[in-house]
């Protein structure tokens, strides 16, 4: 075949050759394009999760926040602390442990002001014997401060069938029970005072109202009428009170004159002795006003 005839045929091969490089060119390019597109789209999504999760995580602390909030001004925000609820769940277990004990010695290690308390556990349980106590079910709990000491009242369900509030004082030792509390103890000390008259003064927890009297009975007593304040004294049920006649110039006189009423009765621990007994209504004398208010300490 002659040249001149073969010059077509190669420059249409070079032709081909050309575009067939730029085709592959051009897939080269399209895919590093596919490629970062892709990429793209990836971190896009990835930005959308973490942005979303933040949001998430935003909210939930919104809602906890709002959560402490709510459960603040319904003033029970302590309890759900998980330091405090594990001094509860130590409460309640010191507790069971307390009230399940074989015998009343037995449980004084875990009641508070044992010592203090043993003569009257004694007397109490001289009538009574004691029954070990079984919690069946934990109710609620509240934490609150009397006095600079710490307390949780629990709300417990006892296999007997009763549903007492546990008051339990956080201490050194760990967590006591008040067992005058549960027992009702103001009012069998007060019952035990009423029914042995002593001459010798008991600390009591009692209640204590302003009491009108007669002059004939002040007089009886040795007293001139206007210079004594006459108040009403029982623990339980009032009409088990007697009289105690307190010299309005005494200190016990002038803060029980400033701090008692006619109509809503005070709280007083006191120290407390018979004086009259054939008295009507039976008298005795406050040989000490020791504090407003029942706690001890």
């Amino acid at each position: 075949m002659p040249r001149s005839e073969c010059r077509p045929a190669q420059i249409e091969a070079q032709e081909v050759r050309r575009e067939l490089l730029v085709t592959e060119e051009e897939v080269a390019e399209n895919t590093r394009e596919a490629r970062q597109q892709l990429q793209t789209k990836w971190l896009i999504g990835l930005g959308a999760v973490i942005a979303l999760a933040a949001v998430g995580l935003l909210m939930r602390g919104g809602f906890n926040r709002d959560r402490e909030k709510r459960l603040e001004a319904a003033g029970a925000t302590p309890e759900f602390r998980p330091e405090n609820q594990k001094r509860i769940t130590a409460a309640w277990e010191a507790a069971e442990a307390t009230l399940s004990a074989p015998d009343w010695r037995s449980a004084l290690p875990g009641l508070r002001e044992a010592e203090r308390i043993t003569p009257v556990m004694e007397r109490y349980h001289a009538g009574q014997p004691w029954q070990p106590l079984h919690v069946a079910g934990r109710g609620s709990a509240r934490l609150s401060d009397h006095e600079g000491l710490p307390f949780v009242e629990l709300e417990a369900s006892l296999s007997s069938g009763r549903r007492p509030t546990l008051v339990m004082q956080e201490t050194p030792d760990g967590w006591k029970l008040d067992w005058e509390l549960l027992a009702d103890a103001p009012r069998f000390e007060w019952d035990d005072f009423i029914r042995t008259q002593p001459r010798e003064p008991r600390r009591l927890r009692v209640y204590l109202l302003r009491a009108s009297v007669r002059d004939g009975y002040c007089l009886a007593a040795g007293v001139e009428p206007s210079r004594v304040l006459a108040l009403r004294v029982w623990a339980g049920d009032p009409g088990d009170s007697v009289t105690a006649l307190v010299p309005k110039d005494s200190p016990a006189g002038r803060e029980l004159e400033a701090a008692t009423g006619w109509k809503a009765e005070q709280p007083y621990l006191v120290d407390a002795a018979f004086a009259d007994p054939s008295a009507l209504p039976p008298r005795i004398e406050l040989k000490q006003v020791v504090k407003k208010g029942w706690e001890w300490k």
